[in-house]
């Protein structure tokens, strides 16, 4: 059931993905069944924080990651941490998903670390840690939106060539059809957000 919810999320089929959630929710506490209800939390807290229920979505990723700890699911717990984080980051408290961002390891944490630098307009650490992620032979996904945002960047220095080169890239290694899709598609109050903080700074001249 969770793993249709998943598919109905990233359709944006938001009352699909609520209804399966609830059902698998309140299955996983009748069965006590702990991991089972950390990742229907999870995925609340990221269907809420997808069409703007800000407060609640903080609420369902901190009982995500609590109860993962609870049962020892360390993965899951991390995966919850990270979305706390890449909320907080998306509607501008910064400081916070910083010290979040602190808590966790791997690429993930550092390609959404590297985001938030851009986000708040320290353009040499964003690009500093984009350029690693893209250098390092990693998984295609995570060097696809290292290649992705580093096209951004070259794009609002005016390095058309250098821009279409890594968009491409981007293109290939995550199957996206359009720059924009990859960004984001389809367009949530949570993505807007994160849309316009980004035009915010790569619209600025010399960024």
């Amino acid at each position: 059931m969770l793993s249709e919810a998943r598919e109905d999320l990233s359709r944006a089929r938001w009352e699909e993905a609520s209804r399966r959630i609830e059902d698998s929710l309140a299955l996983s506490r009748d069965g006590n069944d702990g991991a089972g209800e950390a990742e229907a939390l999870l995925l609340r807290g990221i269907l809420r924080a997808e069409t703007g229920g800000w407060s609640k979505a903080r609420a369902d990723l901190d009982s995500a990651a609590s109860v993962f700890e609870i049962y020892g699911v360390s993965e899951g717990n991390a995966r919850a941490l990270l979305e706390r984080a890449n909320l907080e980051r998306d509607l501008g408290a910064f400081d916070r998903a910083e010290a979040l961002y602190e808590e966790l390891k791997g690429e993930d944490a550092a390609l959404e670390k590297a985001l938030l630098d851009l986000m708040r307009d320290d353009v040499a650490s964003a690009e500093s840690g984009l350029r690693a992620l893209y250098e390092s032979g990693s998984a295609s996904e995570t060097r696809a939106k290292a290649a992705l945002y580093l096209g951004i960047l070259a794009s609002a220095r005016g390095e058309t060539e250098d821009a279409e080169r890594l968009w491409n890239e981007a293109r290939e290694k995550s199957g996206a059809r359009d720059v924009d899709r990859f960004l984001g598609e389809p367009r949530t109050k949570r993505s807007d957000e994160r849309r316009a903080r980004l035009a915010a700074v790569i619209s600025q001249p010399g960024s």
